[in-house]
């Protein structure tokens, strides 16, 4: 009983419980079914109801941007509320290349961009959330930036981080991009070897780009060129990180973004890497772009933009490097590529 002199009632019926209704008044309240849980009930006379739990709820709302929730229905619905917050994807970086070394002019072509690191996820369940709980839905990251965080209550996902753009310069020899880190999904891809040439007409190949991130991990250190004499070679855009579903349906991580791979000159550029496979409930990483070629004494070809990552939570894919002749690559100047993808926004699913 839980009020000292409450009375006008007793237990009653196997299993039933005495509970206070006022300060000197009390009510029976019955016996649940096997298996239910006892939960507050502000709308019940007693102050409680029994409650069937679930293993296997289902989906009641999806909320994909910023709002208030009222409720969780009304008082014959289930109190014990499921939550899953994805975080936005991080953006897919722009390749960068500034010619403030050595003596120029060069020509070839720079590394792809990294991809973007898929959102987070947080999971978690309440017997009954506050009416009017505001929360926040995380929006994609724009190139290079990190996507929003979603929040819901005292659940927190952060957004993934985004992919490297800037390309390291000696001498006109440029490295790919690192790619963004997956706060608990796929990181992103890094992007391929920068390609460059100084008069020979050897062909060697830039190096590959690193491995995309798996759950958590941030892309490898885009490849470096491995020549020092002739035309370099393309780099390819490494894989992003899939995503998974490691506690099960309502866990299910995005993937990160491919990197872009690198531009060229007069050869073949380096293919972007594919997005990381997203899951039930997460989205996938977008596909990095492919890298420029220019002709001989051209003006200066950006690589292809990589795609967009899905919401909710994929990584973008970064851009592919883009491809410069002596008439555009002087000693001082600078190359913007074509900017990364967005991230995919986060979003909110309540389950009961």
């Amino acid at each position: 009983m839980t009020k000292a002199r409450a009375t006008g009632t007793t237990g009653g019926a196997k299993g039933a419980l005495v509970v206070g209704t006022g300060s000197t008044t009390a009510a029976a309240l019955p016996v649940g079914t096997d298996g239910q849980l006892l939960t507050a009930s502000s709308t019940s006379t007693t102050g409680l109801a029994w409650t069937t739990y679930s293993s296997s709820p289902t989906l009641k709302a999806t909320y994909n941007n910023s709002g208030t929730f009222s409720s969780n229905g009304s008082a014959n619905a289930p109190q014990i509320v499921y939550v899953v917050a994805i975080g936005g994807g991080g953006g897919g970086g722009t390749p960068v290349a500034n010619f403030s070394t050595g003596g120029g002019p060069y020509y070839g072509g720079f590394g792809g961009a990294g991809g973007g690191g898929s959102g987070s996820v947080a999971f978690g369940s309440a017997a009954v959330f506050n009416s009017n709980q505001s929360y926040t839905v995380g929006a994609g990251g724009n190139a290079g930036s990190a996507g929003g965080s979603t929040i819901f209550s005292t659940l927190t996902a952060t957004g993934g981080n985004g992919g490297s753009g800037n390309t390291s310069n000696t001498n006109g020899f440029f490295n790919g991009g690192s790619g963004g880190s997956g706060a608990s999904g796929g990181g992103g891809g890094a992007g391929g070897a920068g390609t460059y040439a100084s008069g020979s007409s050897a062909a060697n190949n830039g190096a590959t780009g690193g491995a995309g991130g798996t759950q958590g991990n941030s892309g490898a250190t885009g490849g470096s060129p491995n020549s020092t004499t002739g035309y370099g070679g393309p780099g390819s855009g490494a894989a992003g990180g899939s995503g998974n579903a490691t506690a099960g349906v309502l866990f299910s991580t995005p993937g990160g973004g491919g990197g872009g791979g690198s531009g060229s000159y007069t050869g073949t550029p380096g293919n972007g890497g594919v997005g990381g496979t997203g899951t039930s409930l997460a989205g996938a990483g977008g596909n990095g772009g492919n890298g420029g070629v220019v002709t001989a004494n051209g003006p200066t070809v950006n690589g292809n933009a990589g795609n967009a990552g899905t919401a909710p939570g994929g990584g973008g894919g970064g851009s592919g490097g883009s491809a410069y002749s002596q008439a555009n690559a002087q000693s001082g100047s600078t190359i913007n590529g074509t900017t990364g993808a967005a991230g995919g926004a986060g979003v909110i699913y309540i389950y009961y």
